[in-house]
């Protein structure tokens, strides 16, 4: 058996077993610390020594909250740890994290990157999607049955600064509630209008 040390983040090295009786369970654990990226001060109170990779995702699923990718990214280097970031809301056409300091990218080709197989990689149906997006976030915002908008496009989304630094645009991809919640949602979802 090779010796182990415990980590926080420990992959399983090719053809090891998942399962593999003969390791110690600090060779086969990975732990983990859920951390709010929205708020950098605690993201930084949790680094430790045996940390090995911090991830983010921004724009965040399903609220749309953003994190700081650059002082994230100063966090995780000067800690000697990678920051790896999930672009897929924004895309590499919205938003560059490796310009922001981090390490690796990840997209979902499914998404906006893809643009469903249009053209040029999607680029021309991002920025169709995006201005759909910023009217109907606007409307919804103002309409009586909506309780609250999350969409980084408009001014009420608690993190519209930073959407203006780190994203050449806020994306397509809205977050709202409905007055009345699961009920009013159930409605909107099984009516045609």
């Amino acid at each position: 058996m090779r010796p182990c040390a415990p980590s926080h983040l420990r992959m399983r090295p090719p053809g090891e077993a998942a399962g593999n009786a003969h390791q110690s369970d600090s060779c086969r654990h990975v732990t983990s610390t859920f951390v709010a990226a929205t708020d950098v001060s605690e993201l930084k109170r949790s680094v430790r020594p045996e940390k090995r990779l911090i991830y983010i995702e921004t724009p965040a699923n399903p609220n749309l909250d953003l994190a700081d990718i650059a002082a994230i990214a100063a966090i995780a280097h000067a800690a000697g740890i990678p920051l790896v970031v999930d672009n897929t809301f924004a895309s590499s056409h919205l938003q560059r994290p490796l310009e922001l300091g981090a390490d690796v990218v990840l997209h979902s080709m499914t998404k906006s990157l893809n643009g469903h197989s249009d053209v040029v990689a999607g680029a021309v149906i991002v920025e169709r999607a995006q201005a759909n997006a910023i009217e109907i976030a606007q409307w919804l915002e103002t309409h009586p049955e909506v309780a609250w908008v999350r969409y980084p496009g408009l001014p009420s989304h608690p993190q519209y600064e930073l959407a203006r630094q780190q994203m050449s645009g806020p994306g397509s991809v809205i977050a709202f509630e409905l007055r009345g919640g699961v009920d009013a949602g159930r409605i909107l979802m099984t009516t045609s209008a």
